[in-house]
């Protein structure tokens, strides 16, 4: 089953499905709750190596045509344009194999991007647990400073910022506020969540971590 989208759900509904309280999790719950659903970690899987991204820019139906064009160039005596068209290959390969292999080093870098430790309510008191000990159902404190430590709704703000520049690309800190916005949202807009790509927060905030970590970028255009 599909989770729900977190962001537009009423508090109340919030709570319900999560199975929480304000208050947190108990230990006794967060320990089952951690043996059903397993440690808060995002899996790293090595990227391709450098050759194979290089041969999946060669593969490409265009790189074909334009040798086939470079070949029937020579047979028909024009050498000179057979060398530009081999230039254009060269050119649109090594500008493809530049930008895969940024982008395979910026997705990396977003993994490495996870905070060590977070503050959470168990049996109603603040606790610091290790990250990859948070669990659904877990109420954690923001505040000036801390890291996300994993996707959150949040439920209580007080005047809360989160610097969203690795997800998003916007240059400034983001208000974020409790109240749920439409499902369709893009992550730009999701006002009442936080994602654990947010390197700093701003202020303070509880909130409450419903999923596993997102992946995808959103426009700003709200």
């Amino acid at each position: 089953m599909m989770d729900p989208d977190w962001h537009s759900l009423p508090l109340k509904d919030v709570f319900d499905r999560l199975r929480t309280t304000p208050q947190g999790l108990s230990t006794a719950d967060a320990k089952s709750q951690l043996r059903e659903t397993g440690p808060n970690v995002i899996e790293r899987t090595a990227g391709p190596p450098w050759y194979q991204i290089l041969l999946h820019q060669l593969a490409d139906p265009i790189v074909y045509v334009l040798l086939g064009a470079g070949l029937l160039a020579i047979l028909i005596g024009k050498v000179a344009d057979s060398f530009v068209i081999l230039a254009v290959v060269v050119l649109n390969t090594i500008i493809g194999f530049v930008q895969e292999m940024r982008a395979s080093q910026a997705i990396a870098a977003l993994s490495r991007m996870v905070p060590q430790s977070a503050t959470v309510l168990r049996d109603g008191n603040p606790t610091t647990i290790p990250a990859h000990e948070v669990v659904p159902g877990d109420v954690l404190q923001l505040q000036a400073g801390d890291q996300v430590a994993a996707d959150m709704r949040l439920f209580e703000v007080n005047g809360l910022q989160v610097d969203e520049s690795p997800l998003t690309g916007e240059s400034l800190p983001v208000d974020k506020q409790e109240t749920a916005v439409e499902s369709e949202a893009v992550i730009a807009c999701r006002w009442p969540s936080a994602e654990p790509w947010s390197p700093r927060a701003q202020r303070m905030a509880w909130s409450l971590p419903p999923v596993q970590p997102v992946n995808s970028v959103g426009s700003p255009d709200c």
